[in-house]
């Protein structure tokens, strides 16, 4: 019922227009997004996944490539673009109204042509199907150290199982969002074999009252070796 209330109040009070903010708080502070308020109060406040961003400085305070595999509106790829210093920053997303929505953020950021980074229109799995590609297909533009988000709504482990020899490779980070529990031992169970240390990302304690609102099951992990 508190969930139903919220979403009430966002539809008589805010307005259901998107528009150029700054991101107020949190790891993207500074950067504009386009947003429409009614969706867009936790990015614009700095708490929409909130407990990836110690995991995503972390991981990408030395970067040379930067990859966002789900980049959506492009959030994580302005991040590297504006915080890190990734030489070359690689944005994956299959579905054309999503990049046309990262090039606008680009764009608002002064940042679309920017020549460290790449948008990619291509499904990533693992490059069995005509007009699909892996991850594996893109080693000769990788360096390391190479930080990796990935957000792929359940198709986690056939992007994994598609990259052995990015696997291979010493310094990977990844940041996964998990989306069913049994994803979750398959992704673990791989990485861990690959001989990756893997840490769960639990939710945390205020999302009982501040939630994700993207599915029933999210959890994230983050590995490195």
């Amino acid at each position: 019922m508190a969930s139903i209330a919220r979403q009430w109040i966002r539809h008589w009070l805010l307005p259901q227009t998107s528009e150029p903010r700054t991101v107020r708080l949190g790891l993207l502070r500074g950067i504009k997004l386009f947003m429409d308020p009614r969706s867009g109060l936790q990015n614009q406040y700095g708490l929409a996944e909130r407990e990836l961003h110690p995991w995503f400085r972390k991981f990408s305070r030395d970067a040379k490539t930067a990859i966002d595999l789900g980049a959506a509106e492009g959030d994580y790829t302005l991040y590297y673009l504006k915080k890190t210093p990734a030489e070359k920053v690689i944005a994956f997303d299959c579905q054309e109204h999503c990049r046309v929505a990262l090039h606008q953020n680009l764009a608002l950021n002064g940042l679309d042509g920017d020549p460290r980074v790449q948008v990619v229109g291509k499904f990533v799995g693992s490059a069995l199907n005509d007009g699909e590609v892996s991850l594996d297909d893109f080693l000769p533009q990788i360096q390391t150290p190479c930080v990796i988000k990935m957000d792929v709504e359940r198709n986690e482990y056939p992007v994994l199982m598609g990259c052995p020899e990015l696997l291979k490779l010493k310094d990977v980070r990844w940041i996964i969002e998990i989306h069913t529990p049994e994803l979750d031992v398959l992704c673990r169970d791989l990485l861990e074999k690959k001989g990756y240390r893997v840490t769960s990302i639990q939710p945390a304690w205020w999302r009982r009252f501040i939630s994700e609102t993207r599915g029933d099951y999210i959890r994230w992990m983050a590995a490195s070796k």
